[in-house]
């Protein structure tokens, strides 16, 4: 986004800063909930199941 978008838009580097952790945590959490939600359509057990 910084090269496309918001390097002409001067948008302070704070700014830029949270955007960016926001986005990242935002995008963590959402493949998180989404690989659970398969996991838990194919019978996946969670890695503490697992026994090693």
């Amino acid at each position: 986004m910084w090269l496309v978008a918001w390097r002409r838009s001067q948008m302070p580097v704070g700014m830029v800063l949270q955007a960016m952790v926001l986005a990242g945590v935002l995008f963590g959490l959402s493949m998180g909930m989404y690989g659970r939600w398969i996991a838990g359509r194919h019978g996946i057990p969670h890695w503490r199941d697992f026994q090693g």
